[in-house]
């Protein structure tokens, strides 16, 4: 986690804020309406396949 907030604040002094807004935001949103979260973890879980797919295919 920490490498991923060095690395936003690396990129843009602006980026690091508003990624922890959206974080803040769906947080409530997960409060307010817990069964978003199944869809959120689904589509983590996805996006992570892609990222490992893409990242195989890149090395090979």
């Amino acid at each position: 986690m920490f490498q991923l907030i060095q690395r936003l604040r690396g990129n843009s002094p602006l980026l690091l804020p508003v990624v922890a807004a959206l974080l803040v935001i769906l947080g409530v949103i997960i409060i307010l309406y817990p069964p978003v979260l199944v869809w959120i973890v689904g589509v983590g879980f996805i996006l992570a396949g892609v990222a490992a797919l893409a990242g195989t295919f890149m090395t090979a």
